[in-house]
């Protein structure tokens, strides 16, 4: 009714009202209540049902009003973190500082957190409880990834080193960019001191230093066969590598700006290269030979991602578009608008039909290719750099895994086997496309990871907290709604 004031000074006044004579249950219930209403104010003038959600689930154990009404919290509500007050084995403090990146592992028994500390930790996901902590970095630690078949863990740090295993150590100056092979043998990652440096993960040795480029690396990507390494460069050059011997197969020339970008098509006979010239050139990768330079940006264009049957290339462009070519004859489709700043990274799903594109203005579209407009707009709160789209269900960044919500699913769907629709916006805990429990202050999460029916907060303050949903609980229908709703 937007009367919360009003309802604040009645909850205070009937508290002074008992005197010690009163009920001791009665007192201790009124008084506590003063405090529940206090704290609780904003989420219950905004959507008064988090009471039993938010509001109940992260009071202290020790609260009256929680004790009094836990059974009226939704059952679909599991194992919820405990409230700051008094920790539960669901809310971990383990990191000194704030945490960067989290990511699950592919089987979904690891959970990987990266943090200021300078330390790395693995979390066991079922029971929230700490596995150890990673040490060795003398700087903060950015972005953690796992190996294709999970046996590694890789890591970026400003201390200029990557981990895995052991500290990769080479490059004098901090790693730009990190690339598991396809078979997860090798580990290449590029650095600002001209070389690329490939790693054995198994011991974490090096395999040797390629040298070639006569500036800054931006980029590395590997063949889908594995037998090819393309770099890009800030000499404006692309390079071709045998990763097996370290060989050089040449410079790429052409481009007049810095090469942000490279990408090889599925098949592996076409290799893309992104630049600060406003242009994408299509090459052939066993002869070297430029196919193409494909123009329409107006500005830098920072990635570049083919459809999975290669029918498509996207491109990622400082004129805030994405735009959608045919690699076979070069033509470009209309520019996908709506970003309001410059767009760094493009995705594909894995069908094919879906593109999603990262903005500095922190924000993440998704796109339906075929009718070339948005169907969701994601808020990250920080601009994101990289994309992938390793399933339906999600996008990978390097701040972690942000979940979708598919307006095309129908009623009729169920879980089983479905991606899981748990994902974070700004001060939401979402579910499909329904807010449905608000994280206060000191749960607001810089970054998150979705596993199943699981989702992992890191923290500024460096908690991970955990929190589990029976999602067979929730109707399918109520989840994929066309509309943001602020109750459940």
């Amino acid at each position: 009714m937007g009367n919360m004031s009003d309802g604040v000074l009645m909850v205070k006044a009937f508290d002074s009202m008992l005197t010690s004579n009163a009920n001791d249950d009665l007192r201790a219930i009124a008084h506590d209540a003063v405090r529940f209403v206090l704290k609780w104010r904003s989420i219950i003038e905004i959507a008064p049902l988090q009471i039993y959600c938010s509001a109940l689930t992260l009071s202290p154990k020790r609260s009256t009003v929680r004790e009094q009404f836990w059974n009226n919290m939704p059952r679909w509500i599991r194992n919820p973190p405990a409230a700051l007050e008094g920790h539960s084995d669901w809310v971990r403090a383990g990191h000194s500082d704030w945490v960067w990146a989290v990511a699950f592992s592919p089987d979904g028994k690891l959970l990987a957190s990266a943090s200021d500390n300078k330390t790395i930790r693995l979390w066991d996901p079922t029971t929230g409880t700490c596995r150890g902590a990673l040490k060795g970095h003398s700087g903060s630690v950015k972005a953690v990834t796992f190996s294709p078949d999970g046996k590694f863990l890789a890591s970026a740090s400003a201390d200029k080193t990557g981990t895995s295993r052991g500290v990769l150590e080479g490059q004098s100056v901090p790693v730009w960019a990190v690339a598991f092979s396809p078979d997860g043998k090798l580990l290449a990652s590029a650095s600002r001191d001209k070389t690329i440096r490939l790693w054995d993960p198994t011991t974490g040795t090096s395999r040797g230093a390629l040298e070639g480029h006569s500036d800054k690396v931006w980029a590395v990507a590997f063949s889908p066969d594995g037998k090819l390494l393309a770099s890009a460069s800030v000499d404006q050059t692309v390079r071709l590598w045998d990763p097996t011997t370290g060989t050089s197969h040449g410079a790429l020339e052409g481009h007049s700006g810095w090469v942000r970008a490279v990408a090889f098509s599925p098949d592996g006979k076409l290799l893309a290269s992104a630049s600060d010239d406003k242009t994408i050139r299509l090459w052939d990768p066993t002869t070297g030979i430029s196919r193409d330079a494909l123009e329409g940006h107006s500005d830098w264009i920072r990635a570049v991602a083919f459809s999975p049957d290669g029918k498509l290339l996207a491109s990622a462009s400082d004129n805030k578009t994405v735009r959608l070519w045919d690699p076979t004859t070069g033509t470009s489709h209309d520019a996908l608008e709506g970003h309001s700043g410059w767009v760094m990274a493009v995705a594909f799903s894995p069908d094919g039909k879906l593109l999603a594109s990262a903005s500095g203005n922190e924000t993440v579209r998704l796109w339906d290719i075929e009718m070339q407009h948005v169907i969701q707009t994601v808020n990250t709160r920080r601009a994101i750099y990289h994309l992938s789209y390793p399933s339906n269900g999600y996008l990978e960044t390097e701040e972690g895994l942000v979940a979708l919500a598919h307006p095309t699913h129908s009623e009729s769907q169920s879980w089983a086997g479905s991606p899981s629709p748990l994902c974070v916006f700004g001060d939401w805990l979402s579910l499909g496309m329904r807010k449905v429990f608000w994280l206060p202050p000191d749960y607001r999460a810089d970054c998150f990871a979705v596993q199943n029916n699981l989702i992992a907060l890191g923290h500024r303050s460096g908690r991970v907290s955990f929190m589990e949903f029976d999602l067979d609980l929730v109707p399918v229908g109520e989840l994929f709604d066309s509309k943001w709703t602020t109750n459940i």
